[in-house]
């Protein structure tokens, strides 16, 4: 789920749900696919989404 925080993050989210599907195909890796793109409410005043989950491992630190 992306909840953006300010307006310019808003439109952000508007890019993704545009590109991520466009590009999927292109890509030699997985990159989430939006599953659903919300409206601004009066409860939550931004666009948001939901995004397909991606399995696999959390990344582990690097040594410095």
């Amino acid at each position: 789920m992306r909840l953006p925080r300010t307006a310019d993050n808003g439109q952000s989210v508007r890019k993704e749900q545009e590109w991520l599907p466009r590009l999927a195909p292109l890509l030699s890796c997985p990159i989430p696919e939006p599953v659903h793109a919300g409206t601004p409410t009066d409860v939550f005043l931004l666009l948001w989404s939901v995004y397909r989950w991606i399995d696999g491992d959390e990344p582990r630190p690097l040594p410095p």
